[in-house]
């Protein structure tokens, strides 16, 4: 495992908040959420989760793919298919830990947005003015704006059916 752990603390140097688990003495096991090389709070991203077993890297890591934000589903399964790529062509046995996490960051970055439909109105994003949440959910402006207004409306509809509720609890209640 000496040159699995050497280049897992390469890539945690590079890569910050890198979630390393010793799953047992011969097992790795690494979770990272990447994002593109753009913008951080606009970037596409994908979690990554990869096992490294014991003789690595003449035994390949195991890899898996989730959770894509900013990229359509043909530009995920893609970058899936460049990834099993890479590793089945690691004929040489080279450490690839670090070039499967560059891979995926480069690839977000040229195909962020590409084919991504908007949360709300599930029309493409193109060119127009988006929005992304906290969690990574990509939407126009505009249906954010919309969907924000409604929600005010919804509430204060909410509280204004609720408000002699409140007013006969109270009296029961408090007096």
């Amino acid at each position: 495992m000496d040159a699995a752990d050497s280049e897992i603390e390469a890539l945690c140097s590079i890569w910050e908040g890198v979630h390393v688990e010793h799953a047992t003495s011969s097992e790795r096991f690494l979770r990272h959420k990447i994002k593109s090389l753009e913008d951080e709070e606009m970037s596409a991203s994908v979690v990554i989760e990869m096992r490294i077993s014991e003789g690595y890297p003449s035994v390949p890591p195991r890899v898996s793919l989730s959770n894509p934000r900013g990229i359509g589903e043909p530009e995920f399964q893609e970058l899936r298919r460049q990834i099993d790529k890479i590793i089945e062509e690691n004929s040489d046995e080279m450490p690839i830990i670090c070039e499967i996490f560059q891979h995926c960051s480069d690839y977000l970055t040229v195909n962020q947005l590409v084919n991504m439909d908007c949360s709300i109105c599930l029309l493409c994003l193109s060119k127009s003015p988006i929005i992304v949440t906290t969690c990574d959910h990509f939407m126009h402006s505009t249906c954010f704006m919309r969907y924000l207004r409604e929600c005010r409306e919804s509430f204060k509809i909410q509280v204004e059916e609720a408000q002699p509720h409140i007013v006969m609890y109270w009296v029961i209640h408090c007096m």
